[in-house]
């Protein structure tokens, strides 16, 4: 009898095991969303167009909401879902009332939620109550249509005052040399974002800097700038001049990627590297093609053969864009 009872436990005992289910030594990979870089703007009341940079191993979706958890409609993105690493572009829109505002972009998934925070000025001349009964135009004239195909700004470097948001040294506390340093230019009421940065790998974060004594945006060996992304609108021409006040002789191209320290990055067509120097060539302009609208482009720094140390110090950038069909 006892024999019969052992040999019944043991049947038992092996039936059990054999019913777990194939995956009962898995483990499941916890949802991950992360913003790269910056989570918190204030912006002055001008429309601006912020790229961030989303880290995940999951799908996710956005939200855009008030401090209230309300949906504001002064906030877009360019995209509303997703799965994994992906770079998404925030639009704000001009603040035209008379308040400070707030929102809050969620980038989430069922279990996670990565948040950006912004906060936009108020507007110094807001738009007033329209004229119940305005005076007709004794003789009106229709405007011309303004040529909405092309977009040329030019950005002074020197101008100390402009360039407030950019780094005003190489080392910017808080940032390793991973991270982006959006940095805002308002120019005629509009604000662009520049993107000083390092090799993704860098062994050192020495961001491209506003240099308050020689007047100029430095820009270090093997550094790069990257230059407004533009909604609906593709970068076709850089055109740089360098300080007056510098010597400088290094080569530089115009890149469309980030690369790791050892590597060269991915030049676009017509932005080759070129020799810079200022004793004989100041000003040079890079006539591009095969850019894409809403992308951010890149000036490279690549120092010089046989030295690959020492800065470029422009005074001036001219960017040229167009509308893409």
């Amino acid at each position: 009898m006892k024999k019969i009872y052992y040999l019944l436990f043991a049947m038992t005992a092996i039936l059990s095991l054999s019913c777990k289910p194939d995956n009962a030594n898995q483990t499941a990979v916890a949802d991950s969303i992360e913003i790269s870089g910056q989570k918190s703007y204030e912006i002055s009341y001008e429309e601006v167009i912020i790229p961030v940079n989303i880290v995940a191993n999951c799908d996710w979706t956005i939200s855009k909401t008030d401090a209230n958890g309300s949906t504001v409609d002064w906030v877009k993105t360019d995209e509303t879902t997703g799965k994994g690493n992906a770079t998404v572009k925030i639009k704000v829109f001009e603040n035209t009332g008379t308040a400070e505002r707030s929102a809050v972009v969620s980038i989430f998934s069922s279990t996670v939620t990565a948040y950006i925070d912004i906060k936009q000025g108020v507007n110094p001349n807001p738009n007033p109550d329209p004229d119940p009964d305005p005076d007709p135009d004794p003789d009106p004239d229709p405007d011309p249509d303004p040529d909405t195909n092309t977009l040329t700004l030019t950005f002074d470097m020197t101008d100390a005052a402009a360039m407030a948001g950019f780094p005003q040294a190489a080392a910017v506390e808080g940032k390793t040399a991973a991270d982006d340093c959006f940095s805002p230019y308002t120019l005629d009421g509009t604000t662009y974002m520049f993107n000083p940065r390092n090799p993704s790998n860098a062994s050192a974060a020495t961001f491209p800097y506003y240099s308050a004594d020689k007047s100029s945006l430095a820009v270090q060996s093997k550094r790069l700038v990257g230059l407004p992304a533009i909604e609906e609108y593709k970068l076709v021409s850089v055109s740089i001049t360098l300080a007056s006040n510098q010597r400088t002789y290094w080569d530089v191209a115009i890149s469309s990627t980030i690369p790791e320290a050892a590597e060269e990055p991915t030049l676009v067509e017509g932005g080759g590297l070129e020799h810079l120097e200022f004793e004989t060539e100041p000003e040079h302009t890079y006539n591009l093609s095969g850019t894409e609208a809403n992308t951010m482009y890149y000036i490279w720094n690549n120092g010089t053969k046989g030295n690959s140390s020492g800065s470029i110090w422009i005074g001036s950038l001219t960017l040229q864009y167009e509308k893409e069909n």
